[in-house]
């Protein structure tokens, strides 16, 4: 007789959920990368709820693919640099001004002069708007 082990908060059911709606595998093309990156943005861009173990594992396991393909298919876009420079280089490459980037991150001109300067730090939040507006993975800038 087959069992299923479940977490009691049910976090099993969840990650399989997430599997069957987009299954992870090695991402190939450009197209399969704008999808995971929109079921990434769904999942972490959440702000009402926290992930439960399930559907963090899957985020985890999702965004190393994501990464992956990053590295393979746009390497200068992933070489070590600092989540400023990051900023400032996607900034510069999508033609994005400051006051741009104060619309898209729904912050005030001060706090963004500040992260442009190095003062202040992106957020998780900020990177996932950043992410969804620009179609890139929120992780880029880590």
């Amino acid at each position: 007789m087959r069992t299923s082990r479940k977490s009691p908060t049910g976090s099993t059911d969840i990650y399989l959920e997430l599997v069957k709606a987009f299954p992870l595998r090695v991402i190939r093309s450009d197209q399969e990368h704008q999808e995971a990156v929109a079921v990434l943005s769904r999942l972490v861009g959440r702000d009402d709820e926290k992930l439960s173990d399930g559907a963090r594992q899957y985020a985890d396991a999702l965004a190393r693919f994501i990464q992956d393909y990053d590295q393979r298919e746009y390497p200068m876009l992933t070489m070590k640099h600092s989540p400023l420079e990051k900023l400032k280089y996607v900034m510069a490459e999508s033609g994005m001004t400051p006051g741009d980037l104060a619309a898209v991150l729904g912050a005030s001109q001060p706090l963004t002069s500040h992260m442009l300067n190095g003062k202040r730090n992106l957020t998780t939040t900020h990177m996932r708007k950043l992410g969804e507006y620009l179609k890139i993975a929120p992780g880029y800038f880590l």
